[in-house]
C-alpha cells in the first residue's frame, strides 16, 4: 500500500518535472520570439510556446517584489515581536523585583514576629514569677519546725488552720505551698 503512494508520488512529480518551460524549452529548440521583439506576450499554462526573456525578468521582478514585501513584513513582525518581548521581560522583571522586595519583607516580618513572641514569653515567666512571689495571696507560717510535718505539708497547713479556725470553711483555696529558704545572714542581722 506504502509503495504504490510513493509510486504515485514519483510518477506525478516526473510529470510535473517534463511540463516545466525550461524542458519545452529544451524540446523545442531556439526560436525566436513571436513578433521580433523580447517582450512578446506571456505564454499561457496551456500553449506550447517558449518562455522569453521579457516574461522572465517580469516573472523575477514580480518574485523579486513580492519576497521583497514578504522581507518587510517579517521584519515589522519580528520587530513588533522583539517589542512585545522586552516588555514582557521588563514586566516579568518588574515583577520579580517586587516579589523579591515582598519576600526580604516578609523574612523581616517572621523576624521580628519570632523576636516579639520570645519577649512576650519572657514576660509571661516573670509575669507569673512575680505573681507568685507577691505576698498579697500568700500566707507565711513561721516556725514550723521540719520534724513536725510528717505528711505533705500542704496537709499539715490544712489540719493547722481548721484547729486555729474551726470556722472556716472545709474547702480553703491552696495552689500550692512550700518551704521558704532559710534567712540569710543580712536577714538575721536585721531583726536584731
Amino acid at each position: 500500500m506504502a509503495s504504490q503512494k510513493h509510486s504515485k508520488k514519483e510518477g506525478s512529480l516526473k510529470d510535473l518535472f517534463a511540463k516545466t518551460p525550461a524542458k519545452r524549452m529544451a524540446q523545442s529548440g531556439p526560436q525566436e520570439p513571436e513578433g521580433g521583439d523580447e517582450t512578446g506576450p506571456a505564454p499561457s499554462e496551456g500553449d506550447g510556446a517558449p518562455l522569453t526573456r521579457a516574461f522572465m525578468e517580469q516573472l523575477f521582478g514580480s518574485l523579486h517584489e513580492d519576497f521583497a514585501m514578504l522581507k518587510r513584513d517579517l521584519a515589522a513582525d519580528i520587530k513588533d515581536l522583539k517589542k512585545e518581548v522586552i516588555d514582557l521581560g521588563q514586566r516579568v522583571d518588574s515583577v520579580e523585583q517586587t516579589q523579591d522586595a515582598r519576600e526580604e519583607e516578609l523574612d523581616c516580618h517572621r523576624r521580628e514576629l519570632l523576636t516579639l513572641q520570645d519577649k512576650n514569653q519572657d514576660l509571661q515567666y516573670q509575669i507569673e514569677d512575680l505573681e507568685n512571689r507577691s505576698r498579697r495571696s500568700n500566707i507565711q507560717i513561721k516556725g514550723i519546725p521540719a520534724q513536725a510535718v510528717a505528711g505533705s505539708l500542704e496537709d499539715f497547713v490544712v489540719c493547722l488552720f481548721r484547729h486555729v479556725a474551726p470556722s472556716l470553711r472545709a474547702l480553703c483555696l491552696i495552689e500550692r505551698t512550700g518551704r521558704a529558704d532559710p534567712p540569710t545572714l543580712w536577714d538575721r542581722l536585721k531583726t536584731y
